[in-house]
C-alpha cells in the first residue's frame, strides 16, 4: 500500500532579472511495507528543466539523530526537508485520507498549489505591433488607370476608346 501526498518546492532563480523562483509541483509516495519514500516530478512539456524522479525509493533520514520520516508525520500542511529541500503538502489521495483517518490522524484541509509566476507569464498574450499605413489601393489604381487604360475612356458603350 502506498500513500500519495501532492506537495511542491520553490526553485530559486539567480540567473533570471524576470523571476525569482519557480513552483514545481511534486508528488510524494509513501511507501508503507517499508517506510520508504520517493518524490517525482511529473513532466511538464518544453519546461527546459530535467524532470522526473527526484529522489529515489528509499528511508529518508529525518534529523541528525538517526529518525526516519514516519506516515505519521507527513500531513497537508506540513514541510518535510529531504536532503535540504524544502517541500510543502498541499493535498493528498482518497485512499491516504482514509487511511490517515483510520489511524487516527486528523487529516488537514486541502490547500492549494501556488501558481508558478513564469508559467502565468507564458499564457498571456504576445504583444502585436501594427504599423499605421498611408497606402491607399484605390487611389493607387485612380491615380495609375490611365497608363494602363488610355487617358480617353467614355462609357460603357464602347464606342470610344484609345488604347
Amino acid at each position: 500500500k502506498v500513500l500519495m501526498f501532492n506537495a511542491y518546492f520553490k526553485q530559486t532563480l539567480n540567473e533570471s532579472d524576470k523571476e525569482y523562483y519557480r513552483v514545481r509541483p511534486v508528488k510524494i509516495f509513501y511507501y508503507l511495507e517499508d517506510d520508504s519514500i520517493s518524490v517525482i516530478e511529473p513532466p511538464v512539456l518544453n519546461s527546459g528543466m530535467p524532470q522526473g524522479k527526484l529522489i529515489k525509493r528509499q528511508r529518508l533520514p529525518k534529523n541528525d539523530q538517526g529518525e526516519h520520516w514516519l506516515w505519521k508525520n507527513l500531513n497537508i500542511g506540513v514541510e518535510p526537508v529531504f536532503y535540504g529541500k524544502t517541500f510543502h503538502i498541499y493535498d493528498c489521495d482518497a485512499f491516504t485520507r482514509e487511511y490517515l483517518t483510520s489511524e487516527g490522524i486528523e487529516v488537514n484541509d486541502s490547500e492549494g498549489c501556488p501558481n508558478d509566476p513564469y508559467t502565468l507569464s507564458r499564457k498571456e498574450p504576445l504583444h502585436t505591433y501594427v504599423t499605421p499605413s498611408n497606402f491607399d489601393k484605390l487611389k493607387q489604381f485612380l491615380e495609375r488607370s490611365d497608363r494602363y487604360y488610355g487617358s480617353t475612356v467614355s462609357g460603357m458603350t464602347g464606342t470610344q476608346c484609345s488604347v
